[in-house]
C-alpha cells in the first residue's frame, strides 16, 4: 500500500524514529508535516478537525493483543479505516555509546513494548521498567537528559536517528512479532482492489442475537477474520462487537451479511473497507 497524494500532513503517536514513523514512511511517498503527538487521543482529534490527511495508528500486537482505547476511539471520533499494515517489529535495547548493559538500572519503553519484551526484563531483574509514552520518544529523553544508567526500548532506527548505542539486539520474546496499524481518514475511500471490511454493532437484547449475527455472515459465505468486545460506557454489561470479514463492502456476499444483520442488531456502523495489509519489516 502506498498513498501519494500531494502534500502530505500525517499525525502519528509517538516521536520521529518510532513503529508509526516507520510504518508512515513506508506508505506515504510525499509527507510535508508529520505530527509526532504523546497520545492516540490526539491524533484521532489530528484527523477529526482536519488539521491533518490521515492518521497512523496502532491496533493490535501479535503479542500484547490490542490497543482497546483505539477501538474506542474509532467509534467515538467517526473517522474511516482506510488501509492497513503489519510491520514486524524488532525491538533493541538502546543505551549511550560507552555504557555497559551491567550499568543499567531503568529501562524506559511505551508499555506494549515492555510486554512484548517481558521475558528479556525477567532475566534482567535489575532493571526497573519504567513505562513511557513512546519507544523513540525514550531514546530521545535518555539522550537528551545524558542518562547514563538508563536504557530505552525501541527500533535500531531510533538508536541510528539519536546517534546511540544498541546494547542487545531483538529482545522481543517472540520473533514472529508483528503490529497491526491503521491508516485512518476524515472522508471514506473505498479502493477497487479492497477486500476487507471492518464494522462496528450493538446485538439485539434478544436471545441467540449475537450468534444470529456471526450465522448471517456463513449463511452469506462471508469469512470472519476477527471479533472483539468493547463494554459501553454508562450501560453496565452491555457489549458492542468490533468485527472484522474477508470481503469489500461493495461485494454481494457483504451486502447479503449487512441486510441479514439488521434484525439481530440495534444498530451498525461501517469503520472502513480496504486492501488487507501488507507485510513490511524493517
Amino acid at each position: 500500500m502506498q498513498i501519494t497524494h500531494s502534500p502530505l500532513s500525517i499525525s502519528i503517536q509517538g516521536n520521529k524514529g518510532s513503529f508509526h514513523d516507520l510504518v508512515s514512511q513506508k506508505i506515504f511517498t510525499n509527507i510535508t508535516e508529520l505530527k509526532e503527538r504523546e497520545s492516540f487521543l490526539e491524533v484521532f482529534d489530528d484527523v477529526t478537525d482536519g488539521s491533518v490527511d490521515f492518521g497512523v495508528v496502532a491496533i493490535e500486537n501479535s503479542i500484547a493483543g490490542s490497543l482497546m482505547e483505539n477501538y474506542d476511539f474509532l467509534l467515538s471520533h467517526h473517522l474511516h479505516i482506510v488501509g492497513e499494515v503489519y510491520l514486524r517489529i524488532s525491538h533493541n535495547l538502546i543505551a549511550h555509546p560507552h555504557v555497559n548493559i551491567q550499568d543499567i538500572k531503568e529501562v524506559w519503553s511505551h508499555p506494549m513494548a515492555m510486554k512484548q519484551c517481558q521475558e528479556f526484563l525477567k532475566k534482567h531483574p535489575h532493571m526497573k521498567a519504567i513505562n513511557k509514552t513512546d519507544t523513540a520518544g525514550s531514546v530521545k529523553e535518555v539522550k537528551t537528559q545524558n542518562l547514563q544508567n538508563t536504557a530505552a526500548i525501541a527500533s535500531s532506527y531510533a538508536a541510528e536517528i539519536f546517534d546511540m548505542q544498541i546494547l542487545e539486539k531483538s529482545i522481543e520474546t517472540d520473533k514472529e512479532n508483528y503490529t497491526r496499524f491503521f491508516i485512518i481518514s476524515k472522508t471514506p475511500v473505498i479502493p477497487e482492489d479492497a477486500d476487507k471490511t471492518s464494522i462496528v454493532f450493538s446485538a439485539a437484547n434478544t436471545p441467540g442475537s449475537l450468534a444470529s449475527v456471526l450465522m448471517s455472515f456463513h449463511e452469506a459465505d462471508v469469512n470472519l477474520s476477527k471479533i472483539e468486545s468493547r463494554p459501553v460506557i454508562g450501560k453496565k454489561w452491555s457489549y458492542n462487537f468490533y468485527l472484522d470479514f474477508s470481503e469489500s463492502l461493495n461485494s454481494p456476499q457483504a451486502k447479503k451479511a449487512l441486510k441479514a444483520i439488521e434484525k439481530h442488531t440495534n444498530w451498525y456502523k461501517i469503520l472502513g473497507s480496504y486492501r488487507s495489509g501488507e507485510y513490511y519489516y524493517h
